[in-house]
């Protein structure tokens, strides 16, 4: 099957198209969040994070579409074969690392909001300061492509993204339990506008909390993908890189799929938001 692949493009033919039907429910996903009654420093941190979705799907459907022009087989060699390969796995430690950093910001932002709601809620988009977490995510993700696919630090690139993923987790639980009881607090002494700042956030960490168990559990499975490379494999038969190459990009074209469509199908006002969207276009 692999000798058939290499001489026939199928696998990059299949993955781009799977790539191009997991963008479409990130697709609504990010137009329905325009649309949704949330707070404009979320609404800035969610688009960029559905944005570095489509960044790992754009990135995977590059690195194999790029399969179809190299003249050595239509299978990759390894980690430098074709030689454009490095760089666009560079950008996919870059978009990978970059969604995990917006999943965190976007705890860090809930908590942020409930400290004092009433302020918060009357406040605009802090431009500043979430275009300090768009840079610095970028900035993280960046640094650890480098360590993974240009330093060759596999282990150590996996490790830290699954580090970030289960912080990010179990950050947001904890956040569901503090807003709850920020909510139960303001509920007799608290104005309008502060019980509903601190609802809101615990709507969005409550919806946010399935999307990351189910991302950690996918993000996981990847990794351990990488570690069976870095660790057993990666100087034996290349057909073996082949299998695990796959597996690896197809669990986050999965992942992108389940994620997005958690948080719209977990959220209320993005949900009617998408199903509006819908509708219109029908």
């Amino acid at each position: 099957i692999l000798d058939f692949c290499d001489g026939f493009p199928l696998i990059s033919i299949v993955l781009n198209l799977l790539c191009l039907v997991a963008s479409l429910p990130v697709l609504v996903l990010l137009i329905a969040i325009q649309r949704s009654a949330v707070h404009a420093n979320c609404r800035f941190l969610i688009s960029c994070w559905a944005s570095s979705l489509l960044g790992i799907l754009l990135n995977i459907a590059l690195l194999y579409g790029h399969m179809i022009t190299f003249d050595g087989g239509f299978l990759p060699r390894g980690v430098v074969s074709p030689p454009l390969r490095p760089s666009l796995l560079w950008m996919h430690g870059v978009v990978y690392f970059a969604s995990s950093s917006f999943e965190m910001f976007i705890v860090i932002e809930r908590f942020l909001s409930t400290r004092n709601p009433h302020i918060y809620h009357e406040s605009g988009r802090a431009t500043k300061t979430m275009t300090s977490f768009a840079i610095l995510a970028v900035a993280l993700g960046t640094c650890n492509g480098y360590v993974l696919y240009i330093l060759r630090s596999q282990t150590i690139g996996l490790l830290i993204h699954n580090l970030l993923d289960l912080l990010t987790l179990t950050v947001n639980t904890l956040g569901i339990r503090y807003s709850k009881g920020r909510f139960n607090h303001l509920y007799a002494n608290g104005s309008l506008n502060a019980r509903y700042q601190v609802k809101e956030a615990h709507v969005m960490a409550k919806a946010m909390n399935p999307v990351y168990l189910a991302s950690f559990l996918l993000k996981m499975t990847a990794t351990g993908v990488g570690y069976i490379y870095s660790i057993f494999i990666c100087c034996t038969d290349v057909r073996y890189y082949v299998l695990l190459d796959v597996s690896y990009f197809l669990i986050h074209v999965i992942n992108c799929v389940f994620s997005s469509k958690f948080l719209i199908f977990k959220h209320e006002s993005i949900r009617k938001s998408a199903r509006s969207l819908l509708k219109n276009d029908r």
